[in-house]
Formats: C-alpha cells, sequence, structure tokens
C-alpha cells in the first residue's frame, strides 16, 4: 500500500512543480528605482490594477511589492517599489534577487527640468542603474508627472525633448522612455499602457 501512496505524492508534487513553472514563464517583473516623491508607489498600483486603494502620504523606505493581471492576455505583473532615499543598496539587492525583467527609473519631470538638486540625483541614479543592471536585463525611463496642482506643468511630450531628460537618457544608456500624468487617471492608464507593451 506504500507505493501507490508515494506514487500520489510524487505526481502531486510534479504538478505542483509545473504549475509552478507555468506561472512562473506567465510573471513579469518590473523594478521600479528613483529618487524620492517620483511616482514609483502610484505607478506600481496602476500597474498592477491598485490603484483603487488609497495612497501613502509619506515617502516609501521600505521595498513593497504589487502583483496582478494584465487584463485579456493571462501575463502576471509583479512590481517592486524601491525606496527612493538613501535606496541604492536596496535597488542593487532587488535587482541582484529578482533577475527582473524590467527596471524602470521613474522621475518627475516637472522637477527634473528646474530643480538642480533633483537633476543631480536623477543624474546619480541613472548612473547606479545602469552600473547595476546586466546587459540581458532591459532599462527603461518613466517620466511622471505628480503635483496634481501644478498650474505650469511641463507636458509629457515636451519633457521627452528637454535637454536635462536627453542627459539622464544618456546617462542611463537606453532609448526605451516614455512620459505621462500620473496626476489624473487618464494620464497614469497611458503610463502602464506603455509600460505593460514593453513587457509583452
Amino acid at each position: 500500500m506504500a507505493i501507490p501512496v508515494v506514487r500520489a505524492v510524487a505526481v502531486a508534487g510534479g504538478v505542483r512543480a509545473a504549475l509552478w513553472i507555468a506561472q512562473r514563464k506567465r510573471t513579469r517583473t518590473i523594478v521600479l528605482v528613483g529618487p524620492p516623491a517620483g511616482g514609483k508607489t502610484t505607478l506600481a498600483r496602476f500597474l498592477t490594477e491598485e490603484h483603487e486603494r488609497s495612497l501613502p502620504s509619506r515617502p516609501t523606505v521600505l521595498a513593497g511589492s504589487y502583483t496582478g493581471r494584465v487584463p485579456g492576455s493571462g501575463r502576471i505583473v509583479r512590481a517592486l517599489d524601491m525606496p527612493g532615499a538613501d535606496g541604492l543598496g536596496a535597488w542593487k539587492e532587488s535587482i541582484d534577487k529578482t533577475n527582473p525583467d524590467l527596471v524602470c527609473l521613474v522621475l518627475d519631470f516637472d522637477r527634473l527640468v528646474v530643480d538642480d538638486d533633483y537633476l543631480e540625483a536623477a543624474d546619480l541614479s541613472a548612473r547606479h542603474v545602469k552600473t547595476m543592471v546586466k546587459r540581458r536585463r532591459r532599462i527603461a525611463l518613466v517620466l511622471t508627472h505628480t503635483d496634481r496642482q501644478a498650474a505650469t506643468a511641463v507636458l509629457p511630450e515636451k519633457a521627452l525633448d528637454d535637454p536635462r531628460v536627453q542627459l539622464v537618457t544618456d546617462r542611463l544608456g537606453t532609448e526605451t522612455r516614455t512620459a505621462g500624468s500620473l496626476a489624473d487617471h487618464a494620464g497614469a492608464l497611458e503610463l502602464r499602457d506603455s509600460i505593460w507593451q514593453w513587457l509583452a
């Protein structure tokens, strides 16, 4: 009687392993990095359709993980939201451990084009990301607009042509980039759709 039990356990284990492998093949992992207050947490929630939840009012200090499905494809998206402040060590550890399909440097383009300190932080982040990410992994630049009250927000299409954005793009070593607003629902959905296409 012991043999059928062992076989049943072996079969169950084999099925479980096959399901785990199949799910892993369907899962796309994205790591969102960048200076504080660039919209990483908001974007991570939109990528996984968790945008109905209330957003934190304080900076992210610990890595967060959000998982959801891309509608109509059966594909699973796992978004890792990295802390912005003093996050370089956490970024490297997360990239090394998860072997992501895509690493996105997320920057607030309104601050990037007017704030020299923010430009310096963005430049440092781009250099670190390029150093940390191996060639076989994809890197993208995501420019966001997060300030709901801004009366003079830079338009997304103009942001991509800004010399400061080009400097960061060159530092990052990628032409994969997009810009859009996280200050309104429609803009966030456009950004989400762009990133989903990169993960396809």
